[in-house]
């Protein structure tokens, strides 16, 4: 289907083989984009259609440039619809990848310089299309322009709503050399380096997987090490579930295929001890999850690990090591130095089913912020850590 307006022509997906085949179009959009991210690349989102479309209608749109020379993919909304609750039952438009797994930094995409023009056209769109009840558009860079639009208050009239959710993604701006690094981070930290010359003394080696074949046994090890170190803090990790696992085979093997995946072993022995994958995408390295053999853990071997990869990443001049979401003490340790703020959309249009359940999320939120306030911080860290593994299944 197709509507014009401002000169936009929007385009709807709904079926998985058209949104298959968007794979040049889409990256090529993406990477002239002020959004670029290993996150809405067609690669991670696709697969996360592939895991968990099930039950859902997908509902990517696509914004085309009418001029004279032709048409030109200017913008793209990646979403998809899914039905939950009983009463009432309740249609939600959301990001693609915004369930389940940890997706930071979702977004519209829009060529850079267009943004307000593909903002002002999803805005006629949901003016003349509404098949939802309302929508909820979570993890949004807090500065995004699409907040700022559609938002309260914005320039387009829709009824939405900003939600400030305290997430938090650190990151590391890195210095020109290893040495300025070194010298920056506090002397707790630098005595923790005695434990790589420990496992230098052992026979420490790194291994970065790069020959395909090799990749279902290193996910399975890479599956071992996480969900190890999970347990042990009380949590199921990222591989709890079938849909889990399809989904990291499929984003791994695509992300390895381009060249962005480095998951990486840390070797003592010729044992795999600790893990770490990561996203090199970019000027920047995205660091996504970790494990290691708790039989190691008194040799430090997550923290070596982390080390030697930031040090490879100042080697390679990349120009920040992002951490992503969640305030855990060892990033600001290596030297977090700034933290990127994520929020959330929700957009209504007055109908019933929609403001009903608007209203019963935000009286929830209020009542979880009533409580926060008079429990003891211990005992709200711990509701915290849980309600957050719960959500993502232990990532992070």
């Amino acid at each position: 289907m197709w509507n014009i307006g401002f000169m936009i022509n929007t385009r709807t997906i709904s079926r998985g083989d058209e949104f298959r085949s968007l794979k040049g179009d889409w990256n090529a959009l993406l990477a002239r984009s002020s959004q670029d991210n290993p996150f809405l690349s067609h690669e991670w989102l696709y697969s996360w259609w592939e895991a968990f479309g099930t039950e859902a209608e997908l509902l990517v749109l696509l914004f085309y440039d009418a001029g004279l020379s032709g048409e030109e993919l200017v913008g793209i909304f990646p979403g998809y619809v899914r039905q939950s609750g009983v009463f009432p039952p309740c249609r939600t438009w959301r990001f693609l990848g915004s369930e389940v797994v940890t997706s930071d930094f979702l977004e519209v995409i829009a060529a850079r310089g267009r943004e307000n023009d593909v903002y002002r056209a999803l805005a006629r769109y949901l003016e003349r299309e509404w098949p939802f009840h309302y929508a909820e558009w979570t993890d949004i860079p807090a500065e995004s322009g699409l907040v700022e639009r559609l938002g309260a208050g914005g320039p387009h009239g829709l009824n939405g709503a900003v939600w400030r959710a305290d997430k938090f993604c650190p990151y590391l701006d890195l210095p020109e050399s290893i040495d300025a690094y070194f010298s920056s981070l506090s002397i707790n930290t630098r005595k923790r380096y005695r434990y790589r010359r420990r496992l230098e003394e052992l026979g420490m080696t790194l291994e970065y997987v790069t020959d395909p074949k090799d990749l279902p046994a290193a996910i399975d090890d890479f599956a071992r090490l996480h969900t190890e170190r999970r347990r042990q803090k009380k949590g199921e990790g990222i591989f709890a579930t079938a849909a889990q696992r399809q989904f990291y085979r499929f984003a791994f093997e695509r992300f390895l295929a381009e060249g962005w995946l480095e998951l990486v072993f840390l070797r003592v022995g010729g044992e795999r001890v600790a893990t770490v994958c990561q996203f090199n995408y970019g000027d920047r390295i995205y660091y996504y999850q970790t494990g290691y053999s708790t039989a190691w853990e008194q040799y430090r071997v997550g923290f070596v690990l982390i080390s030697l990869l930031i040090e490879e990443a100042i080697r390679q001049k990349k120009s920040s090591y992002e951490f992503l979401r969640g305030r855990e003490e060892y990033k600001y340790r290596f030297g977090a130095t700034g933290e990127r703020r994520l929020t959330d959309l929700i957009v209504t249009n007055g109908n019933f089913t929609g403001a009903a359940v608007y209203r019963r999320r935000v009286w929830g939120r209020r009542l979880r912020e009533f409580v926060g306030k008079i429990l003891p911080p211990p005992v709200k860290a711990g509701i915290s850590r849980m309600a957050e593994s719960a959500r993502t299944g232990g990532y992070r």
